[in-house]
């Protein structure tokens, strides 16, 4: 999302006081209590093994997959008392890498994928938790699920459709499907299904 001034708004830790920009959760925080706030997320982070390393790619744009965000926490002088994770959805792209006959029969792979994943979030967090064990004041860590992949697709056929009626609508909506191949019309229903393995 950007703003009037073209800049990217962040809806965690946006501090933009005009009211047209985001009011972020750090700012909905401040309001209760003095804070602090950090961010280490990265478009692109992925819920990966704990001793898994970032691609170059990743390196560049500066994304940390889940692992590594948790470690900057880890390594923080003072651990927080609130901890937020979101993940995203990036873990989504189960068609990516796959052959044709893997695409076509898609089932195994779907649930290799979802074991993976609750293997390695379950993994990562355990790690905050214990640290969190070992402090001495409260710590509280908040957890929020995956964004809610039926009703993104059910919004993106409508955005579509209205693309396909007036292509000035949603200009860059293709360009989705070329980053993200499993948002391509044959694959997307297994975004969500996976979720239910």
């Amino acid at each position: 999302m950007a703003g009037k001034n073209g800049m990217a708004q962040n809806w965690f830790l946006d501090t933009d006081p005009d009211p047209e920009s985001v009011f972020s959760v750090y700012e909905r925080l401040e309001r209760l209590t003095p804070l602090v706030a950090a961010e280490y997320n990265g478009a692109g982070a992925l819920v990966a093994p704990s001793r898994s390393e970032e691609d170059l790619r990743k390196k560049l744009v500066r994304a940390r997959n889940l692992p590594g965000q948790s470690q900057q926490v880890l390594r923080r002088t003072r651990f927080p008392d609130l901890i937020m994770i979101w993940i995203g959805h990036n873990n989504l792209d189960w068609a990516h890498d796959l052959s044709a006959e893997e695409r076509a029969q898609p089932e195994k792979r779907l649930q290799e994928i979802a074991a993976r994943f609750r293997k390695n979030y379950t993994e990562t967090l355990q790690t905050l938790i214990d640290r969190a064990k070992t402090e001495n004041h409260k710590v509280a860590i908040v957890v929020f699920g995956l964004a809610n992949i039926e009703a993104y697709l059910k919004a993106r056929r409508q955005a579509e459709s209205l693309h396909n009626q007036n292509p000035k609508l949603y200009p860059h909506i293709e360009n989705g499907e070329r980053t993200f191949e499993s948002l391509k019309p044959p694959y997307r229903q297994n975004m969500a299904d996976w979720l239910r393995c």
